[in-house]
């Protein structure tokens, strides 16, 4: 028998939707090459492979490098310009980003309704894109979304995160948790920030472990240590 698909078609179209919107306005908006903050060491670590600033953030570097060789032709006053591509990445994420958190918000909205199977399933794809658009145009995420930083992708990553483990309380699959487990690890070297993540994921794990007291017991005190 085949398993009920998580995130329906609406949800995907919310995102897709949300996705598409804020990319636009990143795009028209983009910074044409390096601006304040940490840009400068930032956009010079990814193009010669180094290390910014503690942590390094490998992966990031890793992301960007691969931008700057896709887009060689990027140039700014006829200079060579692999800022651009930089700030184009950040914009990429962010867009992926708010994505994710249209497809959560359009599938959790109807799940959480008190009558979800006679809510129409537009209401989700609504609050998703307007949920989306509100995180997409906020201040902060706007502002990180044009310009060369390691933000957006963190975003992206820890909703990446906040799905895969809605998916898996849902479908309580054993091959999932380890699939979280590994991801949760790898978050760290894409930002230490993700660390934060852990009581999240420690709470879907006492979740899932309802039926085995001895497992709900650890993952509660796992939680508990943690904060």
């Amino acid at each position: 028998m085949t398993e009920p698909r998580h995130f329906s078609t609406p949800d995907w179209k919310a995102a897709g939707i949300a996705c598409g919107l804020a990319l636009a306005v990143y795009f028209f908006t983009l910074a044409p090459t390096i601006t304040l903050e940490y840009s400068g060491q930032l956009v010079v670590a990814a193009h010669h492979l180094g290390g910014a600033r503690p942590p390094g953030y490998p992966v990031w570097t890793l992301l960007a490098k691969g931008f700057i060789e896709l887009f060689p032709f990027a140039s700014y006053q006829g200079h060579p310009n692999p800022a651009w591509a930089v700030n184009w990445m950040s914009a990429v994420f962010g867009a992926l980003a708010c994505g994710l958190l249209a497809l959560l918000v359009s599938r959790e909205s109807r799940h959480l309704a008190p009558d979800s199977r006679s809510m129409p399933a537009a209401n989700g794809v609504f609050a998703g894109i307007a949920a989306a658009l509100l995180f997409a145009l906020s201040p902060t995420m706007w502002s990180q979304a044009t310009i060369a930083e390691t933000h957006t992708l963190t975003a992206f990553y820890f909703l990446l995160l906040l799905a895969l483990s809605l998916r898996w309380t849902a479908s309580r699959n054993e091959r999932g948790a380890y699939l979280l487990a590994f991801l949760f690890g790898f978050g760290l070297s894409i930002s230490p920030m993700l660390v934060l993540y852990a009581p999240v994921l420690l709470l879907a794990a006492a979740f899932v472990s309802r039926p085995a007291p001895a497992r709900l017991a650890g993952a509660l005190a796992l939680f508990l240590g943690f904060i």
